[in-house]
């Protein structure tokens, strides 16, 4: 990655068109501007500038260095753009949870979309491994289990807890003490 101060450097030597104005313009020295666009150079492994006395001319490397500083604050400018204006009810959410859960989350989801017809959301219901594996491979934004990954790439927050019931035929005869008796 090129020095982005060299780069600032370099942009200003060619709008001033003068060492001496980009070295007051950025407060630096004359040496300093010098050492900055020879840097560049040699990074590249290309003369940016052909000197003449006081006075400089851009070389193709030098007119396609400027024409690609031109991108990147184009570029940085639209994004800064799209960041400002970021929408949080426009584009794509993917989420995994499990069935129940999926059952459950899915009428609020087409309300929301309903609501916000800019936003897209995919719902995956999986296991809990596949949850994981799916948030570790980038292929989902959010992932709601019931079992803990910790890990270090994910971001874990408890949404709550819930009653769990076991249901069992009436003719069982299991009293509320004898759930040590199953399996966890």
């Amino acid at each position: 990655m090129l020095n982005p101060k060299w780069l600032e450097t370099f942009s200003t030597l060619v709008d001033t068109g003068s060492f001496t104005r980009t070295a007051e313009r950025l407060y630096m020295t004359q040496p300093g501007v010098s050492q900055h666009v020879k840097k560049l150079e040699e990074a590249l492994g290309e003369t940016l500038i052909f000197r003449e006395g006081k006075r400089f001319e851009l070389t193709r490397a030098g007119i396609m260095l400027k024409a690609f500083i031109a991108e990147q604050e184009q570029l940085q400018a639209r994004f800064l753009e799209r960041m400002r204006n970021d929408d949080p009810h426009q584009g794509n959410l993917r989420l995994a949870c499990s069935g129940a859960m999926a059952i459950k989350l899915y009428p609020q989801l087409l309300a929301l979309q309903a609501q916000h017809p800019g936003l897209s959301v995919h719902l995956e219901a999986a296991p809990a491994e596949r949850i994981r594996q799916m948030l570790m491979e980038n292929q989902t934004d959010i992932g709601i289990t019931t079992q803990k990954f910790d890990h270090p790439a994910i971001e874990e927050t408890l949404l709550g807890q819930e009653a769990l019931c076991v249901v069992v035929p009436a003719t069982a005869n299991i009293s509320g003490d004898d759930f040590e008796a199953f399996p966890p």
